[in-house]
């Protein structure tokens, strides 16, 4: 793997996006496995290796669309919104999970903002952040 993901908001959204992942099942590995191939300005933890791959349980075209989603909002660098850049940190499964229709809308719920360091566009999720997880509307 050549290089940690650049995630570019709140640590919190960060978890958020693997909680949605669990939810739909199209992800098992721990939050710690899953942090640990990202990375932010604000979270940065170099004890955290990078271990193996994370399992994809959904099909190739359902991590490229969620990449290029994440990549378009901002959220992740623009390189890795690509298909193989994002690939590097997925293998699929051999047994893919049967997928959800809904996940694409609800993690247009969970990020529908754009995010960088521009205080305007952050400050939509500052505001959200005061909320619990369970209140941020999933479809």
């Amino acid at each position: 793997m050549n290089k940690k993901i650049y995630w570019y908001c709140f640590k919190r959204q960060c978890r958020e996006f693997y909680e949605l992942l669990t939810i739909y099942k199209l992800i098992s590995c721990s939050l710690d496995e899953f942090m640990s191939h990202f990375t932010g300005k604000k979270f940065y933890d170099e004890e955290i290796k990078m271990g193996a791959k994370l399992v994809w349980n959904g099909n190739e075209k359902l991590l490229d669309e969620t990449a290029m989603y994440l990549a378009e909002k901002g959220f992740i660098d623009k390189e890795m919104g690509s298909s193989k850049a994002f690939e590097e940190h997925f293998e699929f499964s051999d047994t893919p999970a049967e997928i959800n229709k809904k996940f694409p809308e609800s993690l247009k719920a969970l990020f529908p903002e754009t995010t960088g360091y521009r205080c305007k566009t952050r400050l939509y999720y500052k505001e959200r952040n005061k909320k619990s997880f369970k209140i941020v509307k999933i479809v």
